[in-house]
């Protein structure tokens, strides 16, 4: 947990300079909104937990090309880091703040520069042999007005057919295998 601290610390740290060095920015009042669904997915909980983590959403997630920057054998730990430009977005960067897969459970932090902050906790249940609920939790916080913007556009049905499409296409997956 030290070393997940510490990054974070750094990231904020990063932020919290480049508005003092922007004064226009001294201003800014960010917003948070917290979006939590549960999905029903068509596998075992170990084979679905596993795509949850960086290199597991590879298999299911299009366009998710990951660079892992710490560790460098890809081994998902407390305190991984990797970058994203997943799709049309900007370069994100994510920390696993908690890993444990005894309890099937990963938290992750991204930024994204002047945009967006995400804690995004994922929380997978056992429903019987082949079939898991996994509840997934995103708490998204502005950096800028335009991250204001984004957060006033997060409605909970669209966030709702969001991760509904993850269920669709981890279900998809696992019934190709």
């Amino acid at each position: 947990m030290k070393i997940t601290k510490c990054i974070l610390t750094i990231f904020l740290t990063v932020i919290l300079l480049n508005n003092e060095v922007r004064p226009q920015m001294n201003e800014f009042k960010g917003k948070q909104i917290s979006r939590t669904n549960s999905i029903e997915l068509n596998g075992s909980i170990d084979k679905v937990f596993y795509l949850f983590t960086p290199i597991g959403e590879k298999k299911w997630a299009e366009g998710w090309e990951p660079k892992v920057i710490y560790p460098h054998n890809e081994k998902v730990k407390e305190g991984m880091v990797f970058s994203t430009r997943h799709i049309d977005e900007h370069l994100t960067y994510w920390v696993v703040v908690d890993y444990n897969a005894e309890e099937y459970f990963v938290q992750y932090v991204n930024f994204i520069y002047d945009y967006r902050s995400v804690v995004l906790k994922i929380k997978c249940n056992r429903i019987n042999e082949n079939k898991t609920e996994a509840v997934v939790n995103y708490l998204y916080t502005s950096l800028s007005e335009k991250g204001n913007e984004f957060i006033d556009s997060v409605t909970e049905e669209e966030q709702k057919e969001y991760i509904e499409s993850w269920q669709k296409d981890i279900n998809n997956y696992l019934s190709a295998r």
